[in-house]
């Protein structure tokens, strides 16, 4: 009831925008892209999946307000679906912006991980996409005070992350098993704030940051239990209150990165204890044709051992439209890794071509280990207007 009210609400903006610019006069945009992705596994049932999908933005701009929403229609194997990935209306006043819908929020400095990063959940029904984070019901404003940018979010209803069933490709569960995640109740008191301070100050770029809310993954339960002669998991999304802070800095042709949060767990939640979670970096270009990227990820819970995972990213440019690149994940704990090798060929404008593969290496259990026969190679096809 409370999604059809904030969504008839939503649409009541919409309006009064529209109503209040003048859009016929205005620079209204369309523009989006076809995507069409073929997947072979080497090994395992050796599955090919067809997988398209079209996205199409419409966007409006003026010195005092924007207007964007995103349409994403997809068709694969298992279940096509229309999905509004994006609708807000953002509002220009003197050093204030205020943005109100459905939108992505990215919070962070480092490469791919960002541990201050805790509005968007994940589509964990594809955990290796590049964009499958999932946008959420928000207000958002911005001020500007000298060299400073305060950012103030309120998101009133919760958004669960997309899991994938017991038996399918990316789920760890063997097939039979119900999964039924505990979600907090749509209230005034589970809704989730963020505020955020940041500011730019010669060569450094620096954040300290609050979030309260949710979890955007749910923490697992050790077993299963049986209800009604069925198998049945419940994991719970938990409430957390996370401190952190991020930073940037260059020197010459390098930068260094670093990321750090603590979130607090409830003291009854026996689940996930308190925990940390880092991350530091540096990137820089070694020539003009290769840049390198290298992170250290980690995360210490109370009462457990640390984790740590090194990441590296290279890409090289053989020409002005080919580059190679190799992206790689390292479990130093467990011995895991992930290798993500891609081969970009811009053909033309707006047609591009990728070649790519994931190969998982590792002992049963582990991250990526227990996805070691599920190793694929892709070829996908980018059309953009």
């Amino acid at each position: 009831m409370k999604d059809k009210i904030f969504s008839i609400l939503l649409s009541w903006l919409f309006f009064m925008f529209f109503s209040w610019t003048n859009v016929y006069g205005s620079d209204l945009e369309l523009s989006g892209e076809w995507v069409s992705r073929l997947e072979a596994e080497f090994q395992g049932e050796n599955d090919i999946i067809l997988f398209n999908s079209l996205g199409l933005d419409l966007n409006y701009n003026s010195s005092m307000s924007a207007f964007k929403a995103s349409l994403d229609i997809t068709d694969d194997d298992d279940d096509p679906n229309v999905s509004l990935e994006e609708a807000y209306g953002e509002f220009y006043f003197q050093s204030t912006d205020l943005r109100i819908g459905k939108q992505y929020i990215a919070w962070g400095k480092t490469d791919g991980i960002n541990p201050t990063d805790n509005f968007n959940p994940e589509d964990l029904t594809d955990p290796f996409s590049e964009d499958n984070k999932l946008a959420v019901n928000a207000v958002r404003a911005k001020h500007y005070q000298d060299d400073w940018i305060f950012d103030l979010i309120w998101a009133p209803l919760f958004t669960a992350a997309e899991l994938p069933e017991a038996g399918s490709r990316w789920s760890s569960l063997p097939a039979g098993l119900e999964i039924e995640p505990q979600e907090p109740e749509n209230s005034l008191e589970n809704s989730e704030i963020g505020v955020r301070a940041s500011k730019w100050a010669g060569s450094i770029d620096f954040s300290f940051s609050y979030f309260r809310g949710w979890s955007k993954t749910p923490a697992w339960p050790d077993q299963s239990i049986i209800e009604d002669v069925q198998l049945v998991f419940k994991p719970e999304y938990y409430q957390v209150d996370v401190f952190g802070t991020d930073w940037a800095r260059d020197f010459g042709s390098f930068v260094f990165r670093g990321e750090l949060a603590y979130f607090k767990t409830k003291k009854d939640f026996q689940l996930k204890n308190p925990f940390s979670q880092y991350v530091l970096g540096v990137d820089f270009n070694a020539t003009d044709e290769l840049y390198i990227i290298t992170q250290l990820i980690g995360e210490k819970e109370e009462g457990k051992d640390r984790t740590d995972n090194l990441t590296v990213s290279l890409e090289y440019e053989l020409t002005e439209f080919k580059t190679i690149e190799l992206n790689g994940i390292y479990n130093l704990a467990d011995r895991d890794s992930l290798i993500n090798p891609l081969f970009n060929y811009e053909i033309r404008d707006g047609l591009a071509m990728t070649l790519g593969a994931y190969i998982f290496s590792g002992e049963d259990g582990s991250s990526y280990g227990g996805f070691d026969e599920k190793d694929y190679v892709y070829i996908e096809l980018v059309r953009s207007f």
